[in-house]
């Protein structure tokens, strides 16, 4: 009985052990991960200017730690779209991103992903691009905080 007791407690250590060293490894690799993706955006300015090439890492970073860009000028370029929900017209810029999971469905997933902002500028029709500089900001609405531009600017890309 006293080796079947024995047995338990060891294999009760070696298990709580293995846990503890799957977070923290997991934890490391994720610190890592994060690390190695924003590793090639500017974010050390005022002004934060999205680019093409990490247009999603930016956005990551900017709505995952959105606490250090509050306030901070941002640049980003990309299709004018909105939605209209209780007569209130959101507006957003931003890009199509194709779902890099497979799909068991016959067609492709596409998101759509950028930020809201206010302006008080004429804005072109739906799908044109623009580019839109403004203070990156919070409001809240309904009990929920939102990441939106403020006191924004807005540039028609042309394209020629």
């Amino acid at each position: 009985m006293k080796k079947v007791k024995r047995i338990l407690l060891i294999s009760a250590i070696v298990l709580l052990t293995l846990v503890v060293l799957y977070l923290t490894v997991g934890f490391v690799l994720f610190k890592i991960d994060e690390r190695e993706r924003i590793k090639n955006l500017d974010l050390s300015g005022d002004t934060i200017t999205i680019t093409e090439e990490e247009y999603v890492n930016y956005l990551e970073e900017l709505y995952i730690h959105s606490e250090k860009y509050i306030g901070k000028f941002i640049v980003i370029e990309g299709l004018y779209d909105y939605v209209e929900e209780d007569g209130i017209r959101y507006h957003f810029v931003g890009r199509e991103i194709e779902e890099d999971e497979p799909c068991e469905e016959d067609h492709e997933h596409i998101h759509i992903i950028g930020l809201e902002f206010l302006s008080d500028d004429i804005l072109p029709e739906r799908g044109i691009p623009i580019q839109v500089k403004g203070v990156l900001t919070t409001v809240e609405e309904a009990g929920e905080l939102f990441l939106i531009l403020d006191q924004c600017s807005i540039t028609i890309i042309s394209n020629g």
